[in-house]
Order: C-alpha cells, then structure tokens, then sequence
C-alpha cells in the first residue's frame, strides 16, 4: 500500500499535477493512516488482550475497507480523465 501511494504522489509529481488537490490523494492518505493505527493496536497485543481493542482494530479495519473502495473509484475516475 505505502509503495503504491509513493508511486501515484511520484507520477502526480512528475507530471506537475497538484497532489493536495486530488480527493484520492487524500483516501490514500487516511487509508494509510487507519493502517497504521491497526497495526499498532495489533502490535502491542491488544494490551494484553483486551475485548475493546480488538472491537476498534475490527472497525477500524472495516472503515479502512470501505474508504478503499470509494478509493478505487475516484482512481478510476482519475484514471479516465482527460
């Protein structure tokens, strides 16, 4: 996922298109961001196990899913622009 978005910021770049103005510049970002935060809760054992940790790391997880897909779609809308 990181390389991924590396390489779309990269292409933006490259082509002198403006990066903060894409909203799926922005999905990536918070896709990569909910990520980050359920490995951390995975990381640190759900300190020590605990039944609300493991309810945030599903939802967390869900919400990150379903900001993926609205993610594919504004890249397919992108990606069909002229």
């Amino acid at each position: 996922m990181a390389a991924g978005y590396t390489g779309g910021v990269l292409s933006l770049v490259m082509q002198h298109q403006p990066v903060l103005e894409s909203p799926h510049f922005f999905t990536g970002s918070i896709v990569l961001l909910l990520l980050l935060i359920n490995g951390a809760i995975s990381l640190s054992g759900f300190a020590g196990n605990k039944a609300i940790l493991r309810a945030v790391h599903a939802y967390v997880g869900n919400t990150a899913l379903c900001i993926l897909f609205f993610h594919a779609v504004l890249g397919c809308k992108l990606g069909t622009s002229f």
